[in-house]
């Protein structure tokens, strides 16, 4: 899991910069990896690599500067990782702000007795 508030202060001014722009091919039409909350002026962070791997197999194409911004996120995002691998116990819940924190998790096997349930408020 990675916080947001956390990855920021490891990334450079011009990472930070191209990551605020709307040009990265996440969905239908280009948009920022980095915004703000209109409320709050606090950062939100929607970067899902898979995703934009998949538009690059597409036809989406980026940018040197894209490139290296893209590097520097995708190795602050591992390093802040590597700090934060836990197991839930049975019975434990996990509640993610989605706009604030990238995360992951371990494949679900076939004879699996975990449940997965997303909630979307």
């Amino acid at each position: 899991m990675v916080v947001v508030d956390e990855l920021l202060p490891l990334l450079d001014s011009e990472t930070v910069y191209l990551l605020r722009e709307p040009i990265w091919p996440l969905s239908k039409q280009p948009k920022p990896i980095l915004t703000n909350e209109h409320d709050t002026g606090k950062t939100r962070i929607s970067y899902y690599r898979k995703q934009l791997d998949r538009s690059l197999e597409l036809g989406a194409s980026l940018s040197e500067p894209q490139n290296q911004a893209l590097s520097i996120l995708d190795a602050a995002i591992i390093s802040l990782a590597e700090q934060r691998s836990f197991r839930l116990e049975k019975g434990e819940t996990l509640l993610i702000n989605n706009h604030k924190v990238l995360h992951g998790r371990t494949a679900l096997t076939k004879d699996s007795n975990r449940l997965m349930i997303r909630y979307r408020l």
